[in-house]
């Protein structure tokens, strides 16, 4: 799937990385592929290009980024859940992926980051990471 940087109809994005192809897995294929789908259906669209953004407007031209922050914070008011940012989102997705111990440079890449400014913005040191260095430390100068 081609991610086009901060939607390709209104500016190019704002590093190369911000444009990449990510390969996703077949069940993410096909959900984007059964949104298309009814999106076509819904509005009438002829077809949508398979390089097109993955939102689209019933015209099918790409959504305004901000477009995305209305509708999820639109969303979690709905579902009555605790106020949380679409960019704080994006952040769990980031920590998520470290956590499985996906390198810091696939990350990025991942994201469009640069590996650095992504470690620099993304890394938060959680209580039970904490807890297990120290344990790591003091397990460490026992034995030595």
């Amino acid at each position: 799937m081609v991610v086009p940087g901060a939607g390709t109809a209104y500016g190019p994005p704002k590093t190369k990385r911000g444009e990449r192809t990510l390969p996703l897995p077949d069940h993410l294929t096909g959900l984007v592929r059964s949104w298309r789908s009814r999106l076509a259906d819904e509005f009438g669209l002829m077809a949508i290009k398979p390089d097109a953004a993955v939102a689209v407007d019933e015209a099918g031209r790409p959504v305004h980024p901000e477009a995305y922050s209305d509708e999820w914070a639109r969303l979690v008011k709905q579902a009555g859940v605790r106020p949380l940012s679409l960019h704080a989102a994006r952040q769990s997705s980031v920590t998520a992926m470290r956590d499985l111990g996906i390198g810091d440079h696939i990350v990025a890449a991942w994201h469009g980051h640069d590996e650095v400014v992504m470690r620099k913005s993304y890394s938060k040191a959680h209580a039970n990471m904490l807890k297990a260095a120290g344990e790591s430390h003091e397990a460490a100068t026992r034995s030595g």
